[in-house]
């Protein structure tokens, strides 16, 4: 028997770099311009750890607890909307090999009463040190206001399509949970 390549999953792995092309030309040519127009920015950080679960997909799939980390973000609202918010998450996993990862984000911002709400955001998780590994991410965020702090609960799903710490024909998906805070740092602008 000798070793065949799937053509398939090279197909599907294009096509998914183009529907991610198509998004992020889509995403500047609308959102961008108002950006730019803006008559005001805030800027407010967020601290959380946690861990999770991983799975890896092959022929013998297998689960087992992801490494603990820590993560801090940097988030920018323009002329005080809740849509888009544009955020930068630094993640550092603690365990076995160190690796930090970056995680460019969109989120969106609801109130449920006066004290409490929820973040959805989408993003792309890119671990860029010891190895790479490189999928889109999605996740929730609910949290209460404590006067100038904000405690959150975050929940994120990752699956990491490509990279060179996977197989061929491998994914890696990922869920993790994860307490932390947010703070106002400054605001720039009227």
């Amino acid at each position: 028997m000798g070793y065949t390549k799937n053509y398939t999953n090279v197909f599907m792995y294009r096509n998914v770099h183009l529907i991610f092309a198509l998004i992020t030309i889509y995403y500047i040519c609308c959102y961008f311009p108002g950006v730019v127009q803006a008559q005001s920015v805030t800027f407010d950080g967020r601290f959380g750890a946690g861990s999770g679960f991983t799975t890896g997909k092959t022929d013998t799939s297998h689960t087992k607890r992801s490494p603990a980390f820590v993560s801090a973000d940097i988030r920018a609202r323009f002329d005080d909307e809740d849509f888009p918010v544009y955020a930068l998450e630094i993640n550092v996993e603690l365990e076995s090999r160190t690796t930090l990862g970056l995680v460019p984000k969109i989120e969106y911002t609801a109130k449920m009463g006066d004290y409490m709400g929820f973040t959805i955001y989408g993003g792309a998780h890119v671990k860029i040190s010891e190895y790479n590994l490189f999928g889109p991410e999605v996740g929730v965020l609910f949290h209460t206001d404590l006067g100038k702090i904000v405690v959150h609960l975050k929940l994120s799903l990752g699956i990491f399509l490509w990279g060179s710490d996977l197989p061929e024909n491998t994914t890696i998906s990922k869920i993790d949970l994860s307490i932390g805070f947010s703070f106002p740092i400054t605001r720039y602008g009227q």
